[in-house]
């Protein structure tokens, strides 16, 4: 006797069970799909769309500051248990990720929450010698190290 077919998925986003074909191919993907069906797929485009719309307005001149750059940064930071913080590691979803940059150079640091992003923007505007000397270790090497850029240098 034939198995019957799988036509059928839930989305990892909204949690809907649609047909297959609501899903963009992915050949690594379960079934063949991506995780997200096509509706949640755009409305994250748009998310990646305006954030890097938004970097570019503040002064972010990252080449990798595309929709695609971010969408494939945001990827990366990834574990068994979904994504996770940059910075300190924690869990994280896309509402409440910020996408730090250095202003320095302005080059892109990694997605962290937008609690981390205000230390960060607090910590960068005291002076140096009084609070990088009390910075918990993980901040003060994820500042210097910049994990996203390795990431990009990776592609």
């Amino acid at each position: 006797m034939e198995a019957q077919a799988v036509a059928e998925k839930v989305c990892r986003k909204c949690g809907q069970n649609k047909a297959l074909s609501q899903f963009c191919k992915n050949p690594q993907g379960r079934l063949g799909r991506r995780s997200q069906c096509k509706d949640c797929d755009k409305s994250s485009f748009d998310t990646f769309n305006n954030r890097a719309r938004c970097l570019a307005s503040r002064g972010c001149m990252d080449p990798c500051g595309t929709p695609e750059g971010l969408r494939m940064l945001w990827d990366s930071q990834t574990s068994g248990s979904g994504h996770s913080s940059a910075l300190s590691g924690l869990p994280l979803d896309l509402e409440d990720a910020c996408i730090d940059h250095c202003h320095e150079t302005g080059l892109i640091r990694g997605y962290i929450s937008k609690r981390e992003n205000s230390y960060l923007g607090f910590a960068e505007k005291l002076d140096q010698e009084i609070i990088w000397p009390v910075l918990p270790t993980f901040a003060y090497d994820y500042i210097n190290n910049m994990p996203a850029q390795k990431f990009f240098r990776t592609l």
